[in-house]
């Protein structure tokens, strides 16, 4: 995740066995466990997000078209538990967070492995995806307090400015993201820097930007 949300490498280099049949045993065993409950990100994402780090370290993986169709095809067969209990609306945000992230790991396999840019019509669907899920959910500490790790990502590949406010107005609100020289600021600022820099140089963003940004904003 951190890697996901920096632009960094991960610490370590990773084996990930990643299948859908995986995906299902967790399906079946994921409720109150994992990074599910506590940050609302599937396991499955997880695991993924892991894989395709790893085969960033893959020389020609980005431009592997059946390795890309299969990324996708799995993405979107990978289930989730949705509990039918409780309250109807806290049941649809979780749904709201769970499908925000499907299409944050669509940008994050065509930005970080495919290299492509924010402008590339692939990421400006998933991109889409996302933002009329954000929009058509109320404003509010739940969900998107889960919801601000997929709006960085999805940062990256926001560029209108309609958009940009949006999310910069829910991550905000927050007290944890708006309070200066906080973690949780610090990690805002870098989508900010994003921003600022690819629009004064007039260009589309790419996934490096991220990573440039995290060390202009922490120094690291």
């Amino acid at each position: 995740m951190t890697s996901a949300l920096t632009g960094r490498p991960t610490l370590f280099k990773y084996h990930v066995p990643f299948s859908l049949e995986i995906c299902e045993r967790i399906y079946q065993i994921q409720e109150n466990c994992g990074l599910y409950w506590l940050h609302g990100v599937p396991d499955q994402f997880i695991m993924m997000l892991a894989w395709i780090n790893s085969l960033c370290e893959v020389p020609g993986a980005g431009t592997d078209l059946k390795l890309i169709a299969r990324i996708e095809e799995d993405l979107q067969q990978i289930r989730f538990f949705i509990s039918q209990s409780g309250d109807s609306a806290l049941r649809i945000g979780r749904i709201v967070v769970q499908e925000c992230w499907r299409h944050v790991m669509s940008i994050y396999l065509y930005m970080a492995l495919c290299g492509a840019n924010a402008n590339d019509l692939r990421v400006i669907r998933a991109q889409r995806g996302f933002m009329r899920l954000v929009k058509g959910i109320k404003p509010g500490r739940n969900p998107d307090a889960f919801l601000v790790s997929p709006m960085i990502i999805a940062g990256v590949a926001t560029s209108k400015e309609r958009d940009c406010d949006i999310l910069r107005r829910r991550v905000l609100i927050l007290r944890e993201y708006a309070t200066p020289r906080t973690s949780g600021n610090d990690a805002w600022m870098q989508v900010e820097d994003v921003w600022a820099r690819t629009k004064s140089e007039g260009r589309a963003a790419v996934w490096s930007d991220l990573r440039v940004a995290c060390f202009r904003v922490s120094g690291k």
